[in-house]
């Protein structure tokens, strides 16, 4: 989970940027030539320097780290692999360091909990004249 301190932060940029009408898409910009235009990698990374150096519940953040927690928290409300891998732009080999065999397997038994999934070729089989 995020810090709470880190959670309130961003709800507010997300409030500061709708305030500032940046409709870019991006939660981190910067202004130049009147513009807003997202803010470099680096640039993040050196933020998270000086977070770092100025609260100490801070010190386990990183890019890396709140990718991870955004892909998690993705996957466990519903999102599917697909469009966790578009949103993010994470490759599948790296996702399946994030979230393990084993939690989409826990997932898959849940949602069949929840609703009777039926396998795809039941209509076609045996609800248009098959076997």
């Amino acid at each position: 989970m995020l810090p709470p301190v880190l959670e309130k932060t961003i709800n507010e940029l997300i409030i500061e940027n709708k305030q500032r009408n940046i409709r870019n898409g991006y939660l981190f910009n910067t202004k130049y030539n009147k513009q807003y235009k997202v803010i470099t990698e680096g640039t993040i990374n050196s933020i998270f320097d000086v977070l770092r150096k100025i609260n100490k519940e801070f010190s386990v953040l990183s890019p890396s780290f709140i990718r991870t927690n955004l892909i998690k928290r993705l996957f466990y409300n519903g999102y599917s692999i697909e469009e966790i891998v578009y949103l993010t732009g994470t490759d599948l080999v790296s996702l399946s360091k994030i979230i393990s065999y084993e939690e989409i397997l826990e997932q898959i038994k849940a949602k069949n909990k929840k609703g009777n999934k039926n396998h795809p070729f039941k209509e076609f089989l045996y609800e248009r004249g098959g076997h």
